[in-house]
């Protein structure tokens, strides 16, 4: 290898020791050549001097200063390169971040509304429960034992058919007090009951519940639900009775 590089010095010594050489104008070097020259009558030999100018000018413009600024430019990319992964690093923590406290605050919400419990309870059902079914589940949420009577604050959510002359109606409601006893609001939850086979001419049937109402289950050792609907007053009392209901399923509990 070092025989090659000691033959290709003194060849290329040898040519530069000469006055002139041969130079052969293949089809690429004189198109080349030309549009170097493009518009300027001019030999081969003067396209080659300018283009030996050129190339001079090109080297003698890279000046020391401007590798310092190749150098400086270099640098900046760098940087910049590092600061966009910084920044990306950051956005991508920030996100995980923003998705554990949303995964935490739908966990709160979970066991808030019931649908988390150790004790196996679940949320309120989208379907309304009728009275002894939705009184159990409520006692098993709230861990209280429900045995003569439940008030409700409500409200009348919508009305279906139940077969012949009855109808069945919804009621968002929210235990206030068991047995006598206030429920803490903390406790306190909207939930889905209905009560069945009312009569489509009964007072209940015809009221106007565009108002919250005061729903109240009572019953007797040994006998079923009796379920009255009362009107609320505009401070939040009881107002007159509007109807009743007897709960035809015998009593659970």
């Amino acid at each position: 290898m070092d025989d090659c590089k000691q033959a290709a010095k003194k060849t290329a010594d040898s040519a530069w020791g000469r006055e002139g050489i041969h130079l052969r104008l293949t089809a690429s070097r004189k198109a080349a050549l030309r549009a170097l020259m493009s518009g300027v009558e001019a030999t081969p030999t003067e396209a080659i001097d300018r283009a030996i100018q050129i190339a001079s000018a090109g080297r003698a413009g890279f000046s020391s200063d401007e590798d310092d600024s190749l150098g400086a430019i270099s640098d900046a990319i760098e940087r910049l390169a590092h600061e966009q992964w910084i920044n990306h690093k950051e956005a991508m923590m920030s996100a995980e971040a923003t998705r554990g406290a949303m995964e935490s605050l739908a966990s709160l919400i979970s066991r808030v509304a019931g649908e988390d419990c150790e004790d196996g309870s679940i949320s309120s059902p989208s379907e309304p429960l009728d009275i002894p079914a939705w009184l159990d589940s409520e006692a098993r949420r709230m861990g209280v034992a429900i045995s003569a009577s439940v008030i409700a604050s409500a409200m009348w959510r919508g009305t279906s058919r139940d077969g012949g002359p009855f109808i069945s109606m919804s009621f968002e409601s929210r235990i206030t007090h068991v047995d006598a006893k206030p429920i803490p609001a903390a406790h306190g939850r909207d939930s889905l009951v209905k009560l069945e086979l009312v009569s489509a001419d009964s007072p209940l049937a015809r009221a106007d519940l565009r108002s919250h109402v005061w729903l109240v289950c009572q019953r007797e050792a040994g006998r079923p639900w009796r379920s009255a609907v009362f009107a609320a007053k505009p401070g939040g009392g009881f107002g007159p009775e509007i109807d009743f209901h007897q709960d035809a399923q015998s009593p659970r509990g």
